[in-house]
């Protein structure tokens, strides 16, 4: 092992002990019963912990890596500011009720939604986190003040409040998977459902709390619908993306080159399917009117809401087989698995990808 593979080695280790959230995410599971620290002393953690290693980094000799590990050490260089900007410039946890929704329904979802343990042990993991969790909420109570003359965003306050019944959901559903495998003959999950059940009833008793503070304190001195501004938006792109050539003007002049091309595509496409579709009804000599005449009759053609699942499984599976039959990509060995937004992110995202 070289040094620097044993360097990174610590600051993955460091990372997910501060983040354990993040560490859970990326497969690391000795902190799953854990939040990280979201007062004030965790952020000021979390600076210190960034200067550190930044300053570790950029002390390594530079000729002594790899071309592998030169990238590695970037990538390292460009997380830890993007940590730096989060927690300095942008500070969504001042200002954003949603950014706490989201949070504590990661915390919680991405221990039942995967398996990779037992089911009795990810359920005690979900048991710690629900005993844990009016830290998270205190937290939560001292930091939604507003923050550098911004104050709580009105829009997210409302949508988080149509995400609060969400969060405590999932820990019902992991109740619920926990009575089932026991009836099933699990005795490990039988044994954790007491404790599971009585945390349920802090972590309710916590989320409802704050819930009233959220609509009864916070809401009414709430305004603004969240956005970013020009200069803060930029620096939140360039971060997200790692790229800093990738500004706001240039993705929208390729935004712009592209809907042209994709525009034209449909209108195509329309006008050579309108008699198919539009049957007796005249067809539009305007081209937005004809591409929406089209799709409106598009839209009538579809599964009941019963069906939809079955329906995009069976699709799913059948567009998987054409690419391999015909060999126009290489596909995961691990099955794509489709099912209900979690209903902590139903009022915010519509549809979702969870890698």
């Amino acid at each position: 092992m070289s040094e620097f593979t044993a360097l990174v080695d610590d600051f993955l280790d460091a990372s997910f002990a501060l983040d354990p959230l993040f560490a859970t995410t990326i497969g690391n599971h000795d902190h799953d019963g854990e939040w990280p620290d979201l007062s004030a002393a965790g952020r000021d953690e979390r600076l210190r912990f960034v200067d550190e290693w930044s300053g570790r980094l950029r002390a390594v000799d530079e000729g002594a890596l790899t071309v592998d590990e030169r990238v590695d050490r970037d990538l390292l260089h460009a997380e830890l500011e993007a940590q730096r900007f989060g927690d300095t410039r942008l500070r969504e946890e001042t200002w954003s009720p949603i950014w706490w929704v989201y949070v504590i329904g990661e915390g919680f979802f991405g221990l039942l939604s995967r398996e990779f343990a037992p089911l009795a042990d990810r359920l005690g993991s979900i048991a710690s986190r629900a005993e844990r969790l009016p830290a998270v909420l205190e937290a939560a109570r001292e930091a939604l003040v507003g923050a550098d003359h911004r104050p709580v965003d009105r829009l997210h306050a409302e949508k988080a409040l149509e995400q609060w019944p969400g969060l405590i959901s999932i820990v019902d559903e992991a109740i619920r998977s926990g009575e089932a495998a026991a009836a099933s003959g699990d005795a490990a999950s039988d044994a954790v459902l007491p404790r599971l059940r009585a945390a349920r009833g802090v972590a309710g008793e916590a989320l409802a709390t704050f819930e009233r503070h959220l609509r009864e304190d916070i809401l009414p001195g709430t305004e603004g619908e969240g956005r970013l501004g020009p200069e803060l938006f930029a620096e939140k792109l360039a971060h997200t993306m790692r790229d800093p050539s990738m500004t706001p003007d240039r993705i929208e002049q390729r935004a712009e080159r592209e809907y042209a091309a994709v525009r034209a595509e449909m209108i195509r496409i329309a006008r050579a399917i309108a008699p198919a579709w539009l049957r007796d009804a005249p067809i539009p000599d305007d081209d937005q009117a004809l591409v929406r005449a089209v799709f409106d009759a598009i839209a009538v053609e579809h599964p009941s809401r019963d069906a939809l699942l079955d329906f995009c499984r069976t699709e799913v599976a059948r567009i998987e087989a054409f690419c391999r039959d015909r060999g126009v990509i290489t596909l995961a060995d691990e099955p794509l698995e489709i099912s209900w937004t979690p209903v902590f992110l139903r009022e915010f995202g519509g549809a979702m990808l969870s890698s």
